[in-house]
């Protein structure tokens, strides 16, 4: 085969595989900045969970100690919920008052 410039098919096939060459080179760079920018997003996820874990234990830490102070470890199961409440319903502040004059 001759190409209208007088090429033949060995400056065709050449041609041909310098463009994929060139297109595949393209897609390394691209999958390279990608790869990058998942690594970066998995570290910045794992820092997140890290954090999340500690506060997560915190908060454990915290219940319990608010559970040991309230004295609820002592109490049976069932009597937990309404002491619960309780603790809730009073440290609510109260409704304001209203006084209907008449």
């Amino acid at each position: 085969m001759t190409l209208p410039d007088g090429g033949s098919d060995k400056e065709v096939i050449r041609l041909l595989k310098d463009k994929l060459r060139a297109e595949w080179d393209e897609w390394a760079k691209k999958e390279k900045i990608l790869e990058q920018e998942l690594l970066r997003v998995c570290r910045g996820n794992s820092e997140l969970n890290k954090e999340l874990t500690a506060v997560k234990d915190d908060n454990k830490n915290l219940l319990d100690n608010l559970q040991v102070l309230s004295g609820l470890h002592l109490q049976p199961l069932g009597s937990r919920s309404i002491t619960l409440k309780f603790i809730a319903d009073t440290s609510r502040p109260p409704p304001p008052c209203t006084v209907h004059r008449g």
